[in-house]
């Protein structure tokens, strides 16, 4: 998803109906830079959709943490994540752990990017 507004909204639709035709039916994950908090529209739209909603993994997860830096870790805001680990339908995965990596360097004055790694380990659901 662009990081420039309207994009970001025009994006969701398309990445979901997108994903529909290609996939049906079958379990997706999506992983990305979205550029899109949770109370973005494109956000939302993804994961509030009547009829094709995505779930985020953080969502699934048991004990959400967050590893790195623990003055970072103790002033992260949770709803200002911007990358995100989707799937849909939810039933049909189970999602172990899920972090985000705050760490620095540079004695803290620096990122590795202007995005924050994140990790979920997402286990696809058979049929028995």
């Amino acid at each position: 998803v662009d990081n420039n507004r309207p994009s970001q909204e025009l994006s969701a639709p398309l990445i979901r109906d997108r994903l529909t035709q290609i996939a049906g039916d079958l379990p997706i994950i999506l992983v990305g830079d979205f550029n899109s908090g949770l109370e973005h529209p494109a956000y939302l739209d993804l994961t509030q959709h009547q009829t094709q909603p995505f779930t985020d993994t953080h969502s699934l997860a048991d004990a959400p943490q967050a590893t790195g830096d623990e003055r970072l870790i103790e002033d992260y805001y949770w709803q200002r994540r911007i990358d995100h680990i989707f799937v849909r339908p939810a039933a049909k995965f189970s999602v172990t752990d899920w972090s985000i990596d705050l760490r620095t360097y540079a004695d803290g004055t620096r990122t590795p990017s202007d995005h924050r790694p994140i990790h979920a380990t997402v286990d696809l659901l058979t049929d028995n």
